[in-house]
């Protein structure tokens, strides 16, 4: 008689721990989650792997202090876009403009990268340099704001997902797996073709 009373008890027990993990799963697995990730991966991939292209943009120019001096004004306004993208990110409920500008920043930043490796791969038809000096780095901040940007709204969506704040933690921290990954496959992508294979010579 006691066993049998013991197990409803267990069942009852048992029954919400199932449909926690469902709910953790549907929030981990949904549609929306798997677009947040593979936004990571591309995005983190894109950002790590710039700073290898930047040095073959700027020895485009002879003159080793005016390249030195690109170099240096790309890399410091970097960080200066990431900042800024970072402390304009899109929450919960954007409002129109919002809206537009995580669009912008979704053509900006792969058009950029492109535009950065065509740079990289033909030096011979670089700019002026004293166009260079202000359009490059200028087209940096535009590339790590639209970075930050992406990067620190796809974390705050997850609170669209799912309304526990647990089942946001784990899936905010399995999106920071994928954006790790992303940088990872890429760094290792850019070893090998640069180091390698010397696709930039």
């Amino acid at each position: 008689d006691v066993s049998v009373a013991i197990e409803p008890h267990e069942k009852q027990q048992q029954e919400p721990s199932t449909s926690v993990d469902a709910e953790k799963a549907a929030a981990s697995f949904s549609p929306s989650a798997g677009v947040l990730k593979v936004n990571l991966f591309v995005v983190k991939g894109m950002t790590y792997t710039i700073d290898s292209l930047l040095p073959f943009v700027a020895r485009a120019y002879p003159d080793q202090m005016h390249a030195r001096k690109l170099l240096l004004w790309m890399c410091t306004l970097r960080k200066v876009g990431n900042m800024w993208g970072c402390s304009n990110a899109v929450g919960l409920n954007p409002k129109f403009a919002e809206r537009l500008m995580v669009l912008a920043s979704s053509v900006f930043m792969p058009s950029l990268y492109v535009f950065f490796a065509c740079m990289a791969a033909k030096p011979q038809e670089r700019l002026d340099y004293q166009v260079a000096l202000f359009l490059l780095p200028l087209c940096c901040v535009v590339f790590d704001f639209s970075a930050g940007l992406l990067t620190t709204s796809s974390y705050l969506q997850t609170g669209r997902l799912t309304s526990n704040k647990e089942e946001a933690a784990e899936l905010a921290s399995v999106m920071g797996f994928c954006g790790q990954m992303g940088a990872m496959t890429a760094n290792v992508g850019a070893f090998i073709a640069l180091s390698i294979f010397h696709v930039l010579g």
